[in-house]
């Protein structure tokens, strides 16, 4: 039976879980005698495969027992070699007596080899004498085989018509080339945010405005919190203390939300507030309105919903008719994000 497997049941990025790509066994007792590294001795090479120049690869030696020159200070010493060429030592062996000693012996190194057929092996060498590398068939009093074993290491992969979605980040500019389905938290600021959208990036909307608002509270400005201020001049004009302002940060549909308590001086007229769009004056277009025959504070508001083809500067403004005097207190403007660009 067959080792159970995953298998993906839809776009995404899914585990490639490696596999060995090469694997050599030996069972039998080498004596090393080459005393230098350009003389080492062969002592395993694995079969060749084909390396596709970006996988990570890993090489594994195992000997069962090894055993240096049985001389004080002497070393049996492995070099870890691909195509024929060195790649440095991959471990030493050393004697401390006169008596020879015998232990085994793992050694490892991860490597990206370049693409083609590539073939590693180990060799080694001795600073003298005779070095002993052992191997066997396994069985009662053998040793098991030494072996030379090459795993890919597992990597995460995108199968083919999915795509990399990016983990959520924190920004305050969006990404020049969004994948299908990230998200982002939009701030204005990282060091003191006054607003947090979380917008996810949806391909499939036919118009430039593909970053959809999916979480976030509407951004609040507000202006004269607690100071009632007198109208000054006629038609749409801003009050001692100006505002609410609102930096729409990119091209966009929002909601517009504005709102204030007036307290007119002079009944049966009409009160406004709306707000300058950038360069362009404010209008009764985008105003809320407020009329009552009876001297007293009301609050009025209106919501609207505003496409805004760059960013853009919302500054409010107000107006009574003819110019007839009223206060406003607690004037507010909340925009949030439908769709942007």
């Amino acid at each position: 039976m067959s080792e159970p497997y995953w298998v993906p049941l839809g776009a995404g990025v899914v585990p490639d879980l490696g596999g060995e790509v090469a694997y050599q066994e030996w069972i039998a007792q080498v004596s090393i005698t080459a005393t230098s590294e350009a003389t080492a001795q062969q002592v395993v090479a694995a079969p060749a495969f084909t390396a596709d120049g970006s996988s990570t690869y890993l090489v594994e030696f195992y000997a069962p027992a090894c055993g240096p020159p049985g001389t004080s200070g002497q070393s049996l010493n492995f070099i870890l070699y691909l195509d024929g060429v060195s790649l440095g030592l991959l471990g030493v062996h050393q004697g401390n007596s006169a008596n020879a000693f015998y232990a085994p012996s793992r050694q490892t190194r991860r490597i990206v080899p370049a693409a083609g057929s590539r073939t590693f092996s180990v060799r080694a060498f001795v600073s003298t004498g005779t070095g002993l590398v052992f191997g066997g068939p396994g069985g009662v009093g053998q040793y098991v085989p030494g072996f030379i074993r090459v795993t890919r290491v597992p990597a995460l992969v995108t199968p083919p018509g999915s795509s990399l979605v990016p983990p959520r980040a924190v920004v305050t500019t969006l990404p020049p080339s969004p994948a299908d389905g990230q998200e982002v938290v939009l701030v204005d600021s990282l060091a003191l945010p006054t607003y947090a959208w979380t917008l996810r990036y949806l391909a499939s909307i036919t118009d430039a405005y593909k970053w959809l608002c999916v979480g976030g509270e509407s951004a609040i400005s507000e202006a004269g919190t607690n100071v009632a201020e007198a109208l000054a001049g006629s038609g749409y004009v801003a009050l001692a203390t100006p505002g609410p302002i609102f930096a729409v940060p990119r091209a966009g549909i929002y909601n517009v939300e504005i709102g204030a308590e007036v307290s007119p001086t002079t009944t049966a007229v009409d009160n406004y507030m709306s707000y300058d769009i950038g360069a362009t004056p404010a209008s009764d277009v985008d105003a809320c309105r407020q009329y009552e025959n009876v001297a007293n504070v009301y609050r009025m508001g209106r919501d609207r919903v505003k496409t805004f083809p760059a960013p853009v500067t919302l500054t409010a403004k107000y107006k009574g008719a003819s110019g007839a005097g009223a206060s406003f207190y607690k004037r507010s403007m909340k925009v949030g994000p439908v769709r942007v660009a």
